[in-house]
């Protein structure tokens, strides 16, 4: 099983990401965000990406769907920077099947956001949306939480 679980800042992904990981008894799930950009919000059981990126979402967007998208599964991907992997996996290899066997959508914070954090999740949304508009794959494997 291939799951990326996606949503903007403060949805819970990591939270969902290690439930998901411990319930389906695998070491580790893997997260978009680099270690610093974590900070405080990392769970014990993720991967980070390479601290290159700290400030290069297109970069790390781009690294993510040349080397985690690609592996063979089981595994779980969670971050807000997934939603961009996914539209740039697609980007390279046009209408193929989705690289995942399932995709999860927060939607709900969990707390107040803030102005950039509004912002972010606005770009998100619309990303997201136009995703599953255009590629009718993903839309069949996600699911709204």
């Amino acid at each position: 099983m291939r799951t990326v679980i996606v949503g903007g800042p403060l949805t819970g992904k990591s939270t969902e990401a290690d439930r998901l990981r411990a319930a389906q008894g695998l070491d580790l799930y893997l997260c978009t965000d680099t270690l610093r950009q974590a900070g405080d919000r990392s769970v014990g059981k993720a991967l980070h990406t390479p601290s290159q990126f700290d400030n290069d979402w297109s970069g790390l967007s781009k690294w993510v769907a040349l080397h985690w998208l690609t592996k063979p599964g089981p595994w779980i991907m969670e971050g807000v920077a997934a939603v961009r992997a996914l539209r740039k996996y697609r980007d390279r290899h046009g209408d193929d099947f989705p690289p995942c066997d399932k995709l999860v959508w927060l939607t709900t914070t969990c707390r107040s956001l803030t102005d950039k954090q509004c912002t972010m999740e606005t770009g998100h949304t619309t990303m997201m949306e136009g995703l599953i508009d255009s590629w009718p794959e993903l839309y069949r494997i996600t699911q709204m939480a």
